[in-house]
């Protein structure tokens, strides 16, 4: 029935309320979300020695009402010349971060994206706050949807927090055996502790005992480096620097899982407060590479530039007849501006530059052989145990092996006022460790293999101009393009289609395809003629492919940025414009909006059909008889029927419009896939900095003013409702989206005072 605010109906609470529409229905769930961030740091410098200790804190309240963050960080650096020979110098970084409820993606339960995209526009999502438990703090359904709980609910009753400790350092030593010859040695290590809980109430729909994960992970690597430098000038003509050296690589990952179901006491967030808990997981992995490397830096007469390296690695992650690989790297540049002299031209500087290298890759430890793990009961008094890995192991595995060139030059005219960087690169990736999947009928789901290659090559350019320049005031600008085509050569004999990643709706997927873009989105089509018409069945509904085909890609053809500055005396504007072009996305958000009702597009044939069916009910009669009588009204898809004689006919059967975008939804992502390019104003930055001349009787050195806007804008976009740059995960899922949060404008305003 049509929306009349005259008229009223009963919601899920049993309440009754007005049935027309309500402005702003689900963008008023959100809050304005609120950032500070101070940071002090206090620094000296003496011939001898030098130390800088300094401080930052961040603390966030999200959009997302409870959703919450902060993050502090401490840093101190220092370093002293003990002698005229020996220096050494060390730095430690400290971070702790804490994050309450962090926004969910996709559909899980607890999106609130998700959770609210479908509510239509006579549903006050405020409504939702009121009874969404009830007096016995059980959960009270609202949709029958357990994929799409109440907002209210989640943010109440369901929960995750994170702990995360990062400290990160190290300390170098350097002593100077010869004026030209440095030995040095360096310790440095990185260590991430990581604590998450995940929390879902007692009675919440589709995990009605309550469950409650937690999970600790700690991260530990140290490097131990030793190093050999030479530095020296032969005749003012020849520059040669080189240095041979060593590293140790020892690196820890070990993790905890624990899960407990049917919650005992209600709100006692504890794993023990579970009747049913689940053995706990134990990861640890342990790897370690052995490297030898060195380089030679041939620079003459200031012009002329010649960089070799070579490194060997030794990783503990592949079997003995495999884990060395060797890697080397040629470089050169001509300063071209310092051979001839293309001022009187307006050429102030010039260079050109070429480079080829190879790069080597291991993998995870433990994947060349079988991994095991003990079952809770023995047999014969003796402990049982079965295999634990999905993957078929590969004692064979070869390192991964990267191979590019790439060539550039660097000009500029007219004392730098302008100035262009252009770079050309072309990259190979061979011999890819990959799982590859096979018939579950194996008793394994993936095998580890060695294969494929994928291509990248592209340009990059980069031109500063300084159209303006006075006294009081200058202009800047800034444009940087970049422009890259991926390609998948290979990938295996027996595949030539590899899944990145899946799509709920549809049967879409994010997939590699030998000789396509890395990438592509595939699914069924809706089935056309030849003339381009899609084909309708005798019920009036559309029909489909048999096979998937693709549909689009997720990686853009090429971004284009447009910085402008400009500066007046003590005031500076900047403008960053941010542009991207070619990527298409799988909107699921707008397939939902279509199969609920939601989406615009679907009114066609609405009133039509709700007429129809009131006057078939009104003549007592059934949908066939209706049908058969030529009475029926609604939707009339645009496309063709196929005659007996061969022919194509114009389809004329009205359906149920929520029928016909079911049956589509259902079945065939191709409506769904737009345009994702874009164009932003990315950022607006306005600044003042205070004449020193305020400063002179104060202890104060600078003090500088600056507001800003980021994700101000969005100027151009094909997609609507969506924003562009939204994802589905944080994985391979570049291409698709669903339930995504709106994105986030951000005004800030800070002061920098230095001492």
């Amino acid at each position: 029935a049509k929306l009349d605010p005259n008229s009223s109906y009963y919601i899920f609470n049993g309440q009754q309320r007005p049935y027309g529409n309500i402005n702003d229905n689900i963008m008023s769930f959100f809050r304005t979300g609120v950032t500070f961030t101070n940071s002090l740091a206090i620094s000296s410098s003496t011939d001898k020695n030098d130390f800088r200790i300094s401080v930052s804190d961040m603390r966030n309240n999200d959009i997302v009402p409870s959703s919450d963050m902060y993050r502090t960080t401490f840093m101190l650096k220092g370093g002293a010349n003990i002698g005229s020979k020996l220096k050494v110098e060390g730095r430690a970084n400290y971070t702790r971060e804490g994050v309450n409820n962090r926004p969910a993606l996709s559909d899980s339960p607890n999106n609130i994206g998700n959770s609210i995209i479908g509510i239509a526009p006579n549903f006050d999502q405020k409504w939702l706050a009121d009874g969404y438990k009830d007096a016995q703090g059980r959960y009270n359904s609202w949709n029958a949807n357990i994929y799409r709980l109440n907002p209210y609910w989640v943010i109440n009753e369901m929960s995750n927090k994170s702990n995360k400790d990062r400290l990160m350092g190290h300390v170098q030593g350097s002593y100077d055996i010869l004026p030209f010859l440095t030995a040095q040695v360096k310790v440095g290590t990185d260590y991430n502790k990581f604590h998450f809980t995940n929390y879902a109430a007692k009675y919440t729909d589709g995990i009605l005992p309550g469950r409650f994960e937690e999970t600790l992970t700690e991260i530990h690597e140290t490097n131990y480096e030793g190093m050999l430098r030479f530095n020296k000038r032969f005749n003012d003509i020849l520059d040669v620097s080189a240095f041979v050296g060593g590293n140790i690589m020892k690196y820890e990952y070990e993790s905890y899982y624990m899960k407990g179901e049917d919650q005992i006491m209600m709100d006692v967030k504890d794993i023990m407060n579970y009747s049913l808990s689940y053995p706990p997981q134990h990861t640890l992995l342990r790897k370690q590479v052995n490297s030898v490397y060195g380089a030679v830096n041939l620079g003459y007469k200031d012009f002329a530039y010649l960089d070799f390296t070579l490194r060997n690695d030794i990783s503990s992650s592949l079997n003995k007849d495999n884990r060395s690989y060797t890697y080397p790297s040629v470089s050169g540049s001509l300063l071209f501006s310092e051979l001839v002299d293309l001022k009187p031209y307006g050429l102030s500087f010039g260079k050109v530059r070429a480079s080829w290298a190879k790069v080597g890759g291991d993998t995870d430890p433990y994947k060349l052989n079988l991994l095991y793990n003990l079952l809770p009961y023995t047999i014969g008094g003796k402990p049982a145990g079965q295999i634990a890995s999905e993957t078929v192991p590969n004692v064979n595995l070869l390192p991964t092996s990267t191979y590019s060139y790439e060539f550039g030059f660097d000009v500029r005219f007219f004392q730098d006022r302008i100035a262009l960087d252009f770079n050309y690169y072309n990259q190979s990736t061979k011999d890819q460790i990959m799982n590859l999947p096979i018939s579950s009928s194996s008793g394994y789901s993936n095998a580890m293999i060695n294969a494929g290659e994928i291509t990248n090559k592209g340009i990059e350019v980069s031109l500063n101009v300084v159209p303006v320049r006075s006294k009081d005031f200058e202009w800047s600008s800034n444009i940087n393009f970049a422009k890259n085509t991926n390609k998948v050569k290979e990938l295996h004999p027996e595949v030539n289609i590899y899944e990145l990643a899946q799509a709920r709706w549809a049967g879409a997927s994010i997939v590699a395809i030998a000789g396509q873009s890395y990438g592509s989105i595939v699914g069924k089509k809706l089935a056309r003629n030849e003339a381009g018409a899609v084909i309708f069945d005798s019920e009036g509904l559309p029909t489909f492919e048999d096979n998937v085909s693709i549909l689009g890609s997720g990686t853009y053809d090429f971004t284009l940025g447009f910085n402008n500055t400009f500066r007046y005396k003590s005031f500076s504007l900047g403008v960053l414009l941010d542009m991207k072009f070619g990527a298409d996305i799988y909107s699921m958000s707008a397939l939902q909006s279509y199969r609920n009702g939601t989406s615009t597009y679907t009114l066609e044939g609405r009133d039509q059909w709700n007429a129809s069916e009131q006057a078939r009910m009104a003549a007592n009669k059934t949908s066939k008889e209706w049908l058969d009588m030529g009475n029926v009204k609604g939707y009339v898809g645009k496309g063709v029927v196929l005659q007996p004689d061969g022919t194509w006919a114009e389809n004329t059967v009205a359906v149920n419009p929520q029928t016909y975008w079911a049956r589509i939804a259902d079945n065939s992502p191709e409506p769904f896939i737009y345009d994702a390019s874009y164009i932003k104003l990315r950022e607006l930055t306005f600044s003042y900095d205070l004449p020193s001349k305020l400063l002179a009787k104060t202890p104060l050195k600078a003090v500088s003013i600056t507001a800003y806007g980021r994700n101000l804008w969005i100027i151009h976009s094909k997609l609507d409702n969506i924003d562009p740059e939204s994802n589905y995960n944080n994985g391979n899922g570049q291409g698709l989206e669903y339930g995504s949060l709106p994105t986030r404008r951000t005004f800030g305003l800070g002061v920098n005072v230095k001492f």
